[in-house]
């Protein structure tokens, strides 16, 4: 009897603590009048991810809003490392929202390091789009890249298809790119 009371007391200091945890973040009420209220807020937060790779995200702000399942980031730094360590991305943004498509969103001053493609992007607006594996920039804004050959582009209206890999700009183009070094092969002879 003493032990089933003894874990008790402690399943109700454990849902008091869980409750009241507001130590590191805010928890915003809602109403019903207003739905797109954050479900909760946390302030300077460090997240790990574990999937395929590991990122881990440090942010001033995040705020979780379930209704359409994003999440808001605000002066965010973020870093994606491979299993064995090697760095495969890392950037930052004053903004970043996360759809539950995966989509992603970037805006204010943005910089991301793509190291597996050596390639980095700065500009305002950055939008990942995850069905058609693009990256669109602001339409009214210069978008700059920079590959690790130093050859540079900028431009307003920045499209990239990473699958085809192409990159295109709208207007005020300036630069040039390099692709990577290519291999060529001898046709076999017949």
């Amino acid at each position: 009897m003493y032990k089933q009371k003894l874990c008790f007391d402690c399943l109700l200091f454990v849902s008091f603590l869980l409750s009241s945890c507001q130590a590191t973040g805010d928890r915003t009420l809602k109403t019903e009048s207003d739905k797109s209220a954050p479900e909760f807020v946390l302030n300077e937060a460090k997240i790990t991810i574990i999937e395929d790779d590991l990122t881990t995200i440090e942010v001033k702000e995040l705020a979780y809003f379930p209704v359409d399942g994003r999440q808001e980031f605000k002066n965010v730094r973020f870093i994606q490392r491979a299993t064995e360590g090697k760095v495969k991305m890392k950037g930052n943004a004053q903004r970043l929202v996360m759809y539950q498509n995966k989509d992603i969103l970037m805006e204010g001053d943005t910089y991301i390091d793509i190291r597996s493609a050596d390639t980095s992007l700065k500009g305002t607006y950055f939008f990942w789009n995850n069905n058609e594996h693009t990256i669109t920039g602001s339409s009214t804004d210069k978008s700059y890249i920079e590959k690790q050959n130093e050859s540079k582009m900028q431009g307003v209206g920045l499209i990239i298809d990473t699958n085809a890999q192409v990159v295109r700009f709208s207007s005020n183009t300036q630069g040039f790119l390099v692709p990577a070094k290519t291999e060529i092969r001898e046709k076999p002879k017949s």
